[in-house]
């Protein structure tokens, strides 16, 4: 079984040597900061937030 040697730089985590917030199938983190579907949902999060604000703005024209 394969193990992890390098601790996650952050060190926020309970398990330092958690890869892809325990989920690798899922998700992808080449850094150990944050894995890809935290910045997907950032960036989802914050498209959404916009188009919910210009959207009534827009449509009232």
């Amino acid at each position: 079984m394969g193990r992890f040697t390098q601790p996650d730089p952050t060190g926020q985590e309970r398990n330092p040597y958690n890869y892809a917030s325990g989920d690798p199938i899922n998700h992808s983190d080449p850094t150990g900061a944050s894995t890809s579907s935290t910045w997907g949902a950032f960036i989802g999060g914050t498209i959404g937030t916009m188009a919910a604000r210009v959207l009534p703005w827009w449509s009232a024209g």
